[in-house]
């Protein structure tokens, strides 16, 4: 059933590319399912406008579409109804049925509308359910391992038996947990799942790509990967560590790391990850960085050798040449002197040297990784390099000021405007531990009491009440920031991951804290996806930050003919990503058009003041 055969008059329909979401109150905390829709969708990249049914005028069909052209391609119902009226909700159903437009309800216990039974409620932080996909489901969530059980735990769920619609997710007694339905009255099709969700909930994150493409019949702004890009500060230099002294990685353990990647990258869905080196080309054999040193690679250093062999196995990034902090970063205050212009070129200039001489293949001027997160409000420091061709450097999200302003964003130097600021994520992987003992002993002094003897966590090292019970032990600490980057991999989360060079210290066999944490949160994603996880370099990040938020502020215009064509207008000159459409061949190193998981994914420059078309992805 098409929109062209429903709509009156009317021998095709356009569709604005966004979503409409419809709240009962339009406050996440109250809805939780609000926060995991907002959360979803921002991580897609798609537009979106909430309907806040609490406080708005009743909606109209006038605010949905008028004539052929539709304003919404897309409608997400919060919860049950959304706090719509019976003469809302029969608009809103008229709407989707004229248009051809999908409804999904994130959290509904409805029953006849939706071709439900009657539910029954269930807490499942009492009893978690185990839900399984149906064969439809296995089409409906063609990314998602089949086999796997998906655990919906910690929210209200209503189990219904279905009464017409069709099962995709389902618990052992075959209640229906996310079902689809068409209208039998009018052909408006519906997604509903019928237990709650905020945004940080597994089930959450494991199923929110997949409903998004259903609700969008896969086209879309926006586009959705599996990023992970850890970052490694301080290569060629010693660390401190927690327990006292230095350690700085030897030839033995960058081997023992280049063959745990390679077995990483011989895994289906893995051959395009990588470990990121922000280096420091200073360091002596001891690791004493000193500016004055030599650019050229010590051949004597069987560091240097054996980084020379491995270096395109990695992305490489300049972190200064002998860790020089540049300086105020905001709220983040440093008491180093404060470096000259001219110092920054230095430092800058002569680790770009060393780069050269190592031959590292994948180093690009463009970036840049600035010791201890330092100079982002310095004018000098930033002027300098962008002078030298410094286009993106990352910060640091624990402090507000550097955050993302949104998911997948960055932002604009307000000191130096050539320079985008990427957002990296700091980890609980400490700089200065090397070996399981040290990390578990550093972490529960930070979130247990500050005790290495406590038996019972009561606070953190702020004074708030700890998260734990009980002191950790190094299994539980692995297992719990394993699961943190389980949920950037989930969400499709752009930012890169920051770590330090003494955790690639090989404490056993070809064991390291890096790598065994970086492993354990790949198999944990592998247990429910099978989408490709990709590190990306510096530069390919910010552009892909900075491109969305240009075109968020754009004043693009876009909309689709379904089945057809997408088309853009922008009154500025930018670049828009678009996926399930495409240009030219789409192929997996697409310059344009790009096929991610089967996927196209498409980048395409929109000139101002004219209109490019692009048609869907057969």
């Amino acid at each position: 059933m098409t929109a062209a055969a429903l709509v009156a008059g009317c021998s095709s329909v356009t569709l604005g590319m966004k979503v409409l979401v419809v709240s009962a109150t339009g406050n996440a905390v109250s809805e939780p399912s609000l926060g995991a829709i907002e959360d979803a969708l921002d991580y897609h990249g798609i537009p979106y406008t909430i309907f806040n049914a609490g406080a708005s005028a009743d909606l109209t069909a006038g605010q949905l579409g008028t004539g052929c052209a539709g304003n919404y391609q897309g409608v997400i119902l919060a919860t049950n109804d959304a706090g719509l009226s019976a003469v809302e909700l029969s608009t809103l159903r008229a709407y989707e049925a004229g248009y051809g437009v999908r409804e999904l309800t994130w959290y509904g216990c409805g029953s006849t509308p939706y071709g439900l039974g009657t539910p029954a409620g269930v807490d499942t932080g009492v009893a978690p359910i185990t839900a399984a996909l149906t064969l439809a489901g296995r089409t409906a969530f063609p990314y998602l391992n089949s086999t796997a059980p998906i655990t919906i735990s910690n929210a209200w769920a209503c189990l219904s038996q279905t009464a017409g619609a069709s099962t995709l997710l389902e618990d052992g007694s075959h209640n229906a947990l996310v079902s689809t339905y068409t209208s039998p009255t009018d052909g408006h099709e519906m997604m509903t799942v019928t237990f709650d969700s905020n945004a940080a909930l597994l089930h959450n994150l494991v199923l929110s790509h997949g409903y998004l493409e259903w609700l969008t019949r896969g086209v879309y702004l926006g586009q959705y990967r599996a990023y992970f890009t850890p970052q490694e500060d301080d290569i060629f230099i010693a660390d401190d560590l927690y327990v006292g002294g230095t350690y700085r990685i030897s030839d033995l353990d960058l081997n023992a790391f280049v063959a745990w990647q390679s077995t990483i990258q011989a895994q289906t869905g893995s051959p395009g990850f990588r470990l990121t080196h922000a280096f420091n080309g200073s360091g002596d054999t001891q690791g004493n960085p000193n500016a004055n040193a030599s650019t050229t690679p010590d051949a004597t250093d069987p560091l240097i050798t054996a980084a020379q062999a491995a270096q395109a196995s990695f992305l490489w990034v300049n972190h200064t040449f002998s860790h020089m902090n540049l300086g105020p970063s905001g709220s983040h205050t440093y008491t180093d002197p404060v470096p000259t212009a001219g110092q920054v070129l230095t430092e800058f200039g002569r680790n770009e040297t060393f780069a050269s001489l190592m031959g590292f293949g994948s180093y690009k001027s463009s970036t840049f990784v600035s010791p201890d997160v330092s100079g982002l409000t310095n004018p000098k420091a930033l002027r300098a390099l962008a002078h030298a061709g410094v286009r993106y450097m990352i910060t640091d999200t624990s402090y507000a000021e550097f955050a993302n302003p949104a998911p997948n964003i960055g932002m604009f130097s307000q000191v130096e405007p050539r320079i985008y600021f990427v957002p990296r994520r700091p980890t609980n992987l400490f700089y200065n531990v090397s070996n399981p003992t040290e990390w578990a002993a550093e972490y529960n002094y930070m979130f247990c009491d500050r005790s290495a003897t406590a038996t019972a966590c009561t606070t953190d090292l702020m004074g708030n009440p700890s998260v734990f019970a009980v002191p950790q032990t190094p299994a539980e600490v692995l297992e719990n920031e394993a699961n943190v980057l389980l949920a950037y991999l989930l969400r499709g989360d752009l930012d890169p991951h920051m770590y330090h060079q003494s955790n690639l210290r090989q404490y056993a066999g070809g064991q390291s804290l890096l790598s065994d944490l970086l492993g354990a949160a790949i198999s944990k994603y592998r247990t429910y996806s099978n989408l490709p996880v990709q590190s990306l370099d510096l530069e390919t990040i910010g552009a892909r930050m900075k491109e969305t938020e240009l075109r968020n502020a754009s004043g693009l215009v876009a909309t689709i003919t379904p089945g057809v064509s997408v088309t853009l207008a922008s009154p500025t000159a930018i670049r828009v990503v678009v996926s399930g459409a495409l240009t030219g061949a789409c192929t997996a190193a697409g310059t344009q058009s790009e096929s991610y998981a089967g996927k196209c994914i498409t980048t395409v420059n929109v000139p101002a003041g004219s209109a490019t078309t692009l048609p869907i992805q057969p």
